[in-house]
């Protein structure tokens, strides 16, 4: 229900400057190649310039397999499994990112795992100005985390950088419901937060892209901070190897866990 209500007041409020889409923002085609410039349908256009060819609106989702190294709560190397899910359609855009991580002691006979997915839809205001709404879900075991809901929708900008750049800053409001593994106590809570972030995407050639992330989340029980850095380069037309480096930090972790944990990924990723 409360994802209903969300993006409920997401749709009523972008409904507002739901105007004219012709003049679509620069971060479109940067962020999202499916999305071609607007053409004037006119006789005498058309016959001395290439149409453009709209491409699908899921062009741009991805799956991706690969290596990961983690430090901090746990010190393990494993395969990991992930996707990206992406829509844009005019002035919205959606994207769905899902990792799993599988940790195994052989040892001890336990096993942990650690699954994330966040959903992002935005909207664009004007070439510069956006709404949006997150959703995301963490089931972290080796952090102790049952689970850790958060739900925030705000307001995001775009700041004039060069055509093969884009950054942006959003924040955003929220609600956040978390809960602890019984060892470390079980308990529930459910308290407001505040997000805050920015992302930065430079595509350094026509095969290889630098991006780097830092999203925020400020509530009372415990303040957590991604920092998420990677480089991507294209193999063939549906083929790229990506390689990140994340870090995440927090500022009262669970009794008995570390504040700051990293991962390393190493991921062929195969472009729909």
């Amino acid at each position: 229900m409360r994802y209903v209500i969300l993006f409920g007041l997401l749709l009523a409020t972008v409904s507002l400057y739901a105007d004219d889409t012709s003049d679509l923002p620069k971060w479109f085609s940067i962020k999202n190649t499916n999305t071609a410039a607007p053409v004037d349908p006119t006789p005498s256009d058309a016959t001395t310039k290439p149409q453009p060819i709209k491409k699908s609106a899921f062009d741009g989702s991805k799956l991706a397999v690969g290596y990961v190294a983690n430090t901090g709560n746990t010190n393990s190397r494993n395969i990991d499994l992930g996707g990206v899910l992406k829509y844009v359609d005019n002035r919205w855009s959606y994207r769905e990112l899902t990792t799993y991580e599988k940790q195994e002691d052989s040892v001890n006979g336990t096993t942990q795992n650690k699954f994330y997915s966040q959903g992002r839809a935005q909207f664009a205001i004007n070439n510069k100005d956006y709404f949006y709404g997150q959703l995301s879900y963490l089931n972290n075991q080796f952090d102790g985390y049952v689970y850790v809901y958060d739900e925030n929708l705000g307001y995001g900008h775009y700041f004039s950088m060069p055509a093969s750049m884009t950054f942006d800053v959003f924040l955003g409001p929220g609600l956040r419901q978390r809960k602890l593994i019984e060892s470390a106590g079980g308990t529930f809570s459910n308290e407001p937060d505040m997000q805050f972030g920015t992302e930065y995407l430079w595509r350094v050639s026509s095969n290889a892209t630098f991006h780097t992330r830092i999203q925020t989340e400020v509530a009372g029980e415990n303040t957590h901070t991604d920092v998420s850095t990677g480089v991507t380069s294209i193999i063939t037309n549906h083929l790229a190897l990506s390689v990140n480096y994340d870090v995440g930090y927090d500022t009262k972790p669970v009794v008995s866990k570390k504040a700051t944990n990293t991962t390393t990924t190493v991921q062929m990723l195969y472009n729909f």
